[in-house]
């Protein structure tokens, strides 16, 4: 219950206004015609809690009614007294009879009744206020008055009602119950109040105020001082808010202290010197106000301990702002980067909450030795006061180590005594600054992205370094929202909802020194594939792809590995280019980093997949991730499907294979057949080195690398010469390209030099990496140091060329062995140009040969239809007739020097003199016997040269062949293959490379030696190699089985098919 005191109706009703709470209130009241009760309802007109009470009665003795707040809902009555007397007298309350110079104060009116009971409101009732200087000969005044408009009181914040009623009533320039006034002399002043009410006008009240100056004294008391030492107080005075130094003497203040016997005290400069240990008053008078007086306390006291703190520096403007300090008990740690200040305290026993005013008596000194640590100078005179500009130092530091700073208070501790020292040593770490990391070997940023799905959340450790941490107990995390991403004690972030959040690692050194990291979540928008890797191997080597994911605003994110086992892969391959890497040997994300190199401006894998290239040809990789809604979370409720994709090729390593034959060219024979129909196992034919006379040339061939990736992409095949000089170069060789793939290489003089090929895919639209295959091929121009002589044989094979090389020759270069051979027929003798390592010439047409048979008369001749030109440009090739006799005969082939179709220039770079000891010939003999009969014929070839001559005898016999040389069989456990082997002896020996692939079902044998029969087992292609054993040295064919699947089928018939029917 409560009760109001109300005055009786005056000019203007006087409200009250009546606030219930907690419920929504009906009013009643007892009586109608003392008080009136005005609900005042809320914004929606249905619920009152509050209300306006007025008395309406004039005065005819005190009277005494009741209200009643009834809740609507609950049905609880609150009652109110009401109360109605008239005012006896009045008071001006202030809280202070002194204001300062310009203050603003306000003075309130209270009433009272006959029993000193205070009147509930005033507001609407009138009153007169005055202004009187106490100065009668002072026309001045030392307070003015405020209109209640212009001050605070008009921001009634809603409440609006009492304070409108006084704003009209000074509007009509009358007074109310408030009444504001500003000091604006120093002085004293009489402020008046009265009733201005009919029958009250003898209700009135009086006070005085004085006005005087603010006062304060620096150093702030009480100031605790040393024995021997003189403290200049400053005297500040404030006006407008603003404080103001006194400059000293000043006529208006006067100085004194209580206690002389402790200190003296200048009485118009404030300077106080201390005399002896004790406590005393030091007091400034301003003369103008009598008693008004500022007081500090003074105790001249004996230091006991010296203390310096260190207080971080967190503002650069020109005034220094520091937080909280840490004092010289407790290991120091700074970081560079950071502004320190250094403040030097002493402290007295039984004052430890005090510090000691240090003077320049005390002489203190802050220094340290460690200049290479930190710099350490003087507070500027701007920053701080005097006092602290004395006992404070600015430290900088600047690399990391320990460190000392020593600090010296001087004093006496007695008035006649020596003066003595206190010191201290500070220890002081300088650290580095916190740095924090989350993947070893990138450019971390300070945000990091982390994707979310229901059901996955993502991980990443974080890792710090600096602050003198060397342990990760030294770092502590904090997270700014724990609801979306969560630390725990082992430095591992976790999302947990989208959002964003700082991570604060610091140093539990120093919590000045640390970093912070942004972390923001989101549900992935984007799945890419990074291009980081090649999309173009070589066959028999791995491709890796790895897939990413990507924000809405194109952000990768920093870590999705937990999302790895939420993505599908799958590989579309028509011809299964590719093979999975099984799961065990695939690569860890540390190798999958190493492979890829950086990737940090593509963010981290989140999975990837690594495959086998098996064979040539192109594939596509799929990766798809799918997440469903759900309804829990608000901010993830669609379901999400992302799709990257990323065509892929495998190429056969780039060969460079012989494309021409030297059959005819004093060179060996090249299988050209298998190059034009694009046989693939071609490693073992690619020559490393190819051996040309000067003056001739040869074709080579591109296999294998990489095909034109698209349009868009750049293809580039290129040739360099390497490994010598560039004037060298040009005289040596000349490369040139007949068409994609087909280069002709010319040797001009001699010389050793390497050829560079180069094929493949640049940077482009879908081809992040370039892929380009390389290729070396060495060239070697020179003469030959021999011939070799073979006959009989079909093809210079490289195999028959070498065991004719070895063969065993007299001194004139005639082969031991005779050739045995059949008569009435025609062979074929050809000749190749040897090197003195004994390598064979793939091209020495440029030098001529002169053919020579003696005693083959009516045996064999030589083939002479052919005409002269054609002679000379096959002069390595000619064939023998034999006539239907019997019995032996030689034949000799000797170089006579360049052809005629060869520069000038070259012939005479190579111009050499013929003799009988210095000859390149070979000489060969044949035993020709009947068809039935085998017999001998010794063919001769003598080869003339300045260089050096070589005899070498060689046995000839008919080659060693197997027919059909490609066999192409279907994938199928029956299918079969007979090969026809003739020449050669019967004894032979057949294998596969690849028993996979093919098996030989039956071998040849003795009775049946001339054939064998072969089977397929797998996809792939295989060479069966057929060797003689019967002969020395042995000799050997091949033919290349390449086992399918059946693609499509046609059937053969003829233009018409008639069909019987029954």
């Amino acid at each position: 219950d409560l009760s109001v005191l109300l005055p009786p109706r005056m000019t203007r009703p006087v409200e009250y206004r009546l606030v219930g709470g907690g419920g929504c209130f009906t009013w009643s009241l007892d009586h109608h015609d003392i008080i009136s009760v005005k609900p005042e309802y809320n914004d929606s007109s249905r619920c009152s809690t509050s209300a306006r009470l007025a008395s309406i009665a004039p005065y005819s003795g005190r009277k005494e009614t009741s209200v009643y707040a009834t809740d609507i809902i609950s049905g609880i009555t609150i009652h109110c007294k009401v109360f109605v007397d008239k005012i006896s007298r009045i008071r001006i309350f202030h809280h202070s009879v002194k204001i300062d110079l310009d203050e603003i104060a306000t003075l309130r009116v209270h009433a009272f009744d006959d029993e000193e009971n205070v009147f509930s409101t005033l507001v609407g009732l009138q009153f007169m206020w005055q202004l009187t200087p106490t100065t009668l000969d002072n026309s001045n005044h030392h307070l003015a008055h405020i209109p209640l408009k212009e001050t605070h009181l008009s921001d009634c914040s809603g409440f609006c009602v009492e304070m409108n009623a006084r704003f009209e009533l000074e509007d009509r320039d009358l007074g109310s119950d408030f009444f504001v006034v500003k000091g604006v002399g120093i002085g004293q002043e009489v402020v008046s109040a009265q009733l201005f009410e009919p029958q009250f006008e003898h209700v009135s009240d009086t006070i005085t105020l004085t006005v005087a100056e603010a006062m304060s004294l620096e150093p702030p008391s009480p100031v605790l001082v040393t024995l021997g030492v003189s403290v200049n107080f400053k005297l500040k005075i404030f006006r407008q808010k603003i404080a103001q130094v006194v400059n000293l003497p000043s006529q208006y203040h006067l100085w004194h202290v209580k206690n002389s016997s402790v200190a003296q005290v200048d009485s118009s400069l404030g300077v106080v010197h201390t005399l002896s240990l004790g406590f005393t008053d030091v007091v400034v008078e301003d003369t103008r106000v009598s008693g008004h007086q500022q007081v500090s306390s003074l105790r001249v006291v004996i230091p006991r301990t010296l203390f310096l703190y260190l207080v971080p520096v967190m503002d650069d403007s020109g005034h220094f702002h520091g937080i909280t300090s840490i004092p010289s008990s407790e290991v120091w740690y700074v970081f560079p980067g950071q502004k320190y200040m250094v403040l030097a305290k002493a402290f007295a026993e039984g004052f430890d909450a005090r510090e000691i005013f240090i003077t320049e008596e005390n002489n203190l000194r802050l220094e340290s030795s460690t200049v290479e640590l930190w710099n350490l100078s003087q507070v500027p005179d701007n920053s701080l006061g005097s006092y602290e500009v004395q006992t404070s130092r600015l430290l900088f530091p600047i690399s990391q180590g320990e460190g000392y700073l020593v600090a010296a208070l001087t004093y006496q501790a007695e008035a006649s005594g020596s003066a003595k020292v206190l010191k201290l040593l500070q220890k002081v770490n300088v650290c580095s600054k916190v740095k924090a990391t989350w993947d070893e070997g990138t450019d971390n940023s300070n945000i990091i992205y982390l994707p979310w799905v229901p059901g996955v959340y993502q991980e990443v450790e974080l890792m710090a370094v600096g602050g003198c941490g060397k342990t990760p107990e030294d770092y502590k995390l904090f997270s700014s929202d724990e609801s979306v991403v969560s630390v725990s004690d082992s430095r591992t972030v976790r999302a947990k909802k989208p959002g964003q959040a700082v991570i604060k690692v610091v140093s539990t050194f120093d919590f000045l020194n640390f970093d912070e990291i942004i972390i923001e979540v989101s549900s992935p928008s984007a799945l890419a594939i990074l291009p980081i890797f090649p999309v173009e191997v070589a066959v028999g080597t791995q491709l890796h792809a790895a897939v990413a994911f990507k924000t809405s605003n194109g952000h990768p994110y920093s870590r999705c590995d937990y999302f790895s086992a939420f993505i599908r892969w799958s590989l579309l391959s028509e011809n299964q280019t590719f093979e999975v890497v099984d799961a065990s040997e695939a690569l860890t994300v540390e190798a999958l980093k190493h492979h890829s190199g950086s990737s940090a401006q593509y963010g981290n894998p989140c999975a990837w997949i690594s495959l086998n290239a098996s064979a040539a040809g192109r594939a596509t990789i799929v990766a798809t991730f799918s997440s469903e809604s759900d309804s829990y979370f608000e901010t993830f409720n669609e379901p999400i499907f992302l799709k990257a994709t990323s065509k892929v090729s495998a190429y056969y390593p780039l060969l460079v294979l012989q494309a021409g034959n030297g059959n005819q060219f004093g060179g060996y024979w090249v299988d050209l057949s298998r190059l034009q129909s694009g046989i693939q196992n071609m490693g073992n034919n690619s020559p490393m080195e190819l051996y040309l006379v000067p003056g001739s040339t040869m074709d080579v061939f591109l296999f294998g690398g990489p095909e034109q990736w698209d349009k868009v992409v750049d293809f580039v095949e290129t040739v360099d010469v390497v490994g010598a000089l560039e004037n060298y170069i040009i005289g040596s060789t000349a490369v040139q390209k007949i068409s994609s793939g087909l280069y002709r290489v010319s040797c001009q003089s001699k010389g050793i030099f390497k050829l560079l090929f180069s094929r493949g895919n640049m940077i482009g639209k879908d081809h992040p990496v370039p892929a380009v295959a390389k290729s070396e091929l060495s060239i070697v121009c020179d003469l030959p140091s021999a011939v070799t002589l073979i006959a009989n044989e079909n093809e210079n094979r490289l195999d028959i060329l070498e065991a004719a090389s070895k063969a065993d020759r007299s001194p004139n270069r005639l082969q031991v062995s005779p050739v045995v051979i059949s008569n009435g027929r025609s062979i074929r003798l050809a000749a190749a140009g040897v090197h003195q390592n004994g390598r064979f010439f793939a091209n020495s047409s440029s030098l001529c040969l002169r053919w020579e048979v003696t005693e083959c008369e009516g045996l064999a001749y030589l083939d002479q239809d052919e005409d002269a030109e054609m002679l000379e440009q096959s002069s390595w090739e000619r064939f023998l007739v034999l006539q239907n006799s019997t019995g032996m005969c030689t034949a000799r082939a000797t170089v006579i020097g360049f052809s005629s179709r060869i520069a000038s220039k070259t012939r005479e770079e190579h111009m050499f003199l013929p003799s009988e000891h210095d000859n390149l010939t070979d000489a060969i003999q044949l035993q020709v016997n009947h068809t039935r009969f085998l017999l001998g014929l010794i063919i001769s070839l003598i080869l003339l040269t300045c260089l050096s001559t070589h005899f070498w005898f060689t046995q000839i016999v008919s080659s060693l062949r197997v027919t059909p040389a490609y066999v192409l069989l279907v994938s199928h456990r029956e299918a079969q293959e007979t090969l026809a082997v003739s020449g050669g002896t019967c004894f032979l020996d057949a294998s596969t490379n690849d028993t996979h692939v093919v098996q030989i079902v039956q071998h040849p044998g003795k009775a049946l030696c001339s054939q064998l029969i072969l089977g397929a087992r797998g996809l792939g292609s295989a060479v069966v190699t057929i060797q003689d054993i019967g002969l020395s040295p042995r000799v050997s064919t091949s033919s290349l089985v390449r086992v399918a699947n059946v693609d499509w089928i046609q059937i053969l018939s003829e233009e018409h098919i008639s069909i019987m029917v029954q």
